[in-house]
């Protein structure tokens, strides 16, 4: 799979962002020191191409996984022809009933109740297909 490249992309990104002003130790302790920071950051707001950039790639993995879930992998089906999604929804009830699962009380919950696991199916998929356009819409 491309974990490793998904975060070399990431990691690429993050060179050109100034990170250790916001997420190191020692801005951890100005900050619990009530020190103020070097520069002064405005929140949810894109200030570089690198921001844009990396906001993009994340925008980008979960675009493609709705298209990965939605459309054949050989050619672009019907929304009805879906093997992930329609007419049942079983994303969730495999996973739940995957060999790895563990056994506990909530996977027993959804293996037992197929309506629940479609819920969660389609507001899984609805989340990854509308929340990255909404990362665009409040900055």
């Amino acid at each position: 799979d491309g974990q490793d490249n998904l975060v070399r992309q990431l990691v690429i990104w993050m060179f050109f962002l100034p990170m250790a002003e916001v997420w190191s130790m020692d801005a951890y302790l100005r900050r619990k020191r009530g020190q103020k920071p070097q520069r002064q950051y405005m929140d949810n707001q894109i200030e570089s191409i690198a921001c844009l950039g990396l906001v993009m790639q994340i925008c980008i993995i979960y675009a493609d996984c709705t298209m990965a879930r939605t459309f054949d992998e050989y050619s672009f089906a019907e929304l009805d022809q879906s093997d992930w999604l329609w007419p049942d929804f079983p994303l969730v009830h495999y996973a739940a009933n995957g060999n790895g699962t563990h056994k506990n009380w909530i996977a027993d919950l959804i293996r037992t109740t197929p309506d629940l696991s479609q819920f969660m199916t389609l507001s899984g998929f609805l989340i990854e297909a509308t929340c990255p356009p909404l990362c665009f819409l409040f900055n």
